[in-house]
Order: C-alpha cells, then sequence, then structure tokens
C-alpha cells in the first residue's frame, strides 16, 4: 500500500505471504513511468527482516501522483521475490 505522508514522502507498506521463507532485506524503487524502465528517480534498499514499511523521499517537483513503485524482497537464502507494483491508493499529492 502507498499512501501520501506529507513533505514530498510516500509511506510504503507491505505484508508477506506467510508460506514464504521470512524477508532479509527490501529493496523500493520509485519510476516515473509505469514499467520501470530506466534509472529509478529514487531507491531505498535496507537489511531490515522486521520492517514492513518505508518512507520514500521522492525528488523535489516530483508528484506523487506521476510516480511507480516496485517494491522487491530477498529471503533469508537471498532469493529475490517477485517484482511487486505499487501505485498511491488515495489522492494524488
Amino acid at each position: 500500500m502507498v499512501q501520501p505522508a506529507g513533505d514530498g514522502k510516500l509511506a510504503v507498506s507491505w505484508e508477506l505471504d506467510p508460506e514464504t521463507l521470512p524477508q532479509f532485506s527490501f529493496s523500493v524503487a520509485a519510476f516515473d513511468n509505469p514499467e520501470g524502465a530506466g534509472e529509478p528517480l529514487v531507491r531505498v534498499t535496507k537489511i531490515e527482516p522486521q520492517a514492513r514499511r518505508v518512507a520514500v523521499v521522492l525528488p523535489e517537483g516530483t508528484g506523487q501522483g506521476d510516480v511507480h513503485l516496485r517494491l522487491s524482497c530477498r529471503d533469508i537464502l537471498d532469493h529475490p521475490s517477485s517484482v511487486m507494483p505499487l501505485r498511491l491508493t488515495r489522492g494524488t499529492e
């Protein structure tokens, strides 16, 4: 889920499939196109097994409604998850 968090930030949260191995790390990338092509506007990558949410600070002048996010996680055996596309859940700015 993606929601506005004020000050040019988006609050990104997710749930894991209880039938998969536990999360070890995650990466959230923001793109200006729905395909996720090219370099991301911003990327947040962390090794935080307990994390299920993160604030993504957008570059100045980037409208929240113009951003397409992609979440990926790695499990404790370093296997990547499928990339999950995310969009703002309410409003655009």
